[in-house]
């Protein structure tokens, strides 16, 4: 059975000149501000550049800051797609392609952008966000292709001064072509990030503790056995099961939260994006023989936190991070009981361990009240996100 449609033309390719127009002027306005800056990049001035009226100009966009608005946003995609772009490559090509972003057309255009919303009330909340927003991402991209591991002390600093530096240099390069100094800085960046310290150890890294960031380290036994690729535990009242992809868009609610973001090496903000990465990472980890992470849930459905097994040289780590809206029913301690009888009975584990920051008082409280034990043995200590940590081990044995 056919579709009855009005009479008439389609309204196809109307709408798609309007498109075309709409993004010739939004062209135009990021080359006029990369090359005349704020006070030169009038309506009619872009207007001409896009080969089109003021009148149609103003059609799409009715006043200047209508028109320079939507070209901050259109930067900031811009921006966005050149870094996605950035191919996987060796990290002295990912050091030199992250520079190339800051000198670029794009680059300048966004200076006069800064520089326009410092003293453009009307842009400077847009241009606050979207710079924020992007830096995150950029952050987030850099860490990714130079797979660096931002659970060893310093090594998140390191990524952003990289990105601190090469702002600078494109800084350096509007006034003159800086390209012959900026060459010898970005090859000795290069070189600092193909030296060990910067690697991730091991095969992967588990993201997870709710006590204490999971430090990665290098595995130097033989190669330990993959978990099973499924895992459903129950007991205490609760169901453990895998994450799957319908658990990303509960991710967010869980694990984007001050306390999470404080006690664990969890990204923050924790968006979709990170979600998605979270559940690449859980994957590749359990494959790896590394570490297990499982959903906690009430009865195998909404996830209400989580809770990790991870193999290391120290010993057999659990950890747990329940979100906030989940807190005060004993979820932490009953999904520890859980996971731990998992390495007594199946993994046939003699020990397993917490490891807490004396500070973290309702972390202690789960250790304790659940048998674990405090040792004897010296605090585990290291920096992550701006604050220094020193870690107690605590342990409960196989009965």
């Amino acid at each position: 059975m056919g579709v009855v449609t009005p009479g008439g033309s389609s309204p196809g390719p109307k709408q798609d000149r309007s498109r075309a127009t709409r993004r010739r002027l939004l062209e135009a306005a990021v080359a006029c501000l990369a090359e005349h800056g704020w006070a030169g990049s009038t309506v009619a001035v872009v207007a001409e550049r896009a080969g089109v009226s003021r009148g149609a100009a103003q059609h799409h966009f009715p006043t200047r800051e209508d028109l320079f608005t939507a070209a901050v946003e259109y930067v900031a995609e811009e921006r966005s797609a050149a870094l996605r772009a950035v191919p996987d490559q060796d990290r002295a090509a990912v050091v030199a392609a992250l520079v190339d972003l800051y000198t670029g057309p794009l680059f300048r255009a966004a200076l006069q952008l800064w520089v326009a919303a410092s003293n453009e009330e009307q842009l400077r909340p847009r241009v606050t966000e979207l710079e924020a927003r992007v830096g995150r991402e950029t952050h987030r991209i850099a860490v990714h292709l130079l797979r660096a591991d931002e659970t060893r002390p310093g090594v998140r600093e390191t990524v952003q001064g990289l990105l601190d530096m090469a702002r600078g240099l494109g800084l350096a390069n509007v006034l003159t072509d800086d390209t012959a100094r900026r060459r010898k800085v970005v090859a000795q960046w290069g070189r600092c990030w193909t030296r060990p310290w910067a690697e991730r150890a091991g095969r992967g890294n588990a993201l997870v503790s709710a006590e204490r960031p999971d430090r990665v380290r290098t595995m130097t036994s033989s190669p330990t056995p993959p978990f099973p690729r499924h895992v459903r535990l129950t007991g205490e009242g609760l169901v453990l099961r895998d994450w799957t992809e319908d658990d990303l868009a509960a991710m967010p609610d869980l694990f984007d939260h001050p306390d999470i973001a404080y006690w664990t090496p969890i990204v923050s903000p924790f968006d979709a994006e990170a979600a998605r990465a979270r559940l690449a990472r859980d994957r590749q980890l359990r494959a790896d023989g590394i570490a297990l992470l499982l959903a906690i849930t009430l009865d195998g459905g909404a996830p209400l936190g989580e809770v990790m097994l991870r193999r290391a040289p120290e010993g057999t780590e659990l950890g747990y991070a329940v979100g906030p809206a989940h807190r005060g029913q004993g979820l932490a301690g009953r999904a520890v009981r859980v996971m731990a009888a998992y390495a007594f009975e199946e993994l046939g584990v003699d020990r397993v361990i917490l490891e807490l920051e004396a500070e973290n008082a309702a972390s202690v409280a789960v250790a304790t009240a659940n048998g674990f034990r405090l040792l004897g043995v010296p605090l585990i200590e290291g920096e992550e996100k701006g604050r220094p940590y020193a870690l107690q081990t605590w342990a409960l044995d196989r009965a």
